[in-house]
């Protein structure tokens, strides 16, 4: 199978959050850029949304409320996806945060998803 390069940058990104083993504390969205940029991070499944700006080569991070965005259940449907969307390229990352436990990840933009996906996970207790 031949291996392409994913871009990483992009303006317009979907995340979701799952538990953290632990609990969760904090949901944070980290965006970089090599421009100035502005855009949206919102969950229209919730009705919330925040604005950012960022400068070149400073990391802005977007604190997403807890009891919105975390997928608390793996047997249903959730409206809980978070939106980012973005006047210029960016970079999104994504982090779970609790006590002795901390998830993180490099989202990428909506141009580098395909159609099929794996899921990489733990049998539940």
């Amino acid at each position: 199978m031949a291996q392409t390069n994913l871009p990483t940058e992009g303006t317009e990104f979907w995340l979701g959050y799952t538990n953290n083993f632990t609990g969760t504390e904090a949901l944070e969205v980290y965006i970089t850029s090599e421009t100035t940029a502005s855009g949206q991070v919102s969950m229209p499944g919730m009705g919330w949304s925040q604005f950012f700006s960022v400068t070149p080569g400073v990391t802005t991070n977007v604190y997403i409320p807890i009891g919105y965005a975390q997928i608390t259940s793996n047997q249903l449907i959730e409206n809980r996806a978070v939106h980012v969307v973005s006047d210029n390229a960016i970079s999104v990352f994504a982090l779970n945060a609790h006590f002795s436990s901390m998830d993180a990840t490099v989202v990428l933009p909506v141009q580098s998803l395909g159609t099929e996906y794996f899921v990489a996970s733990y049998s539940g207790v």
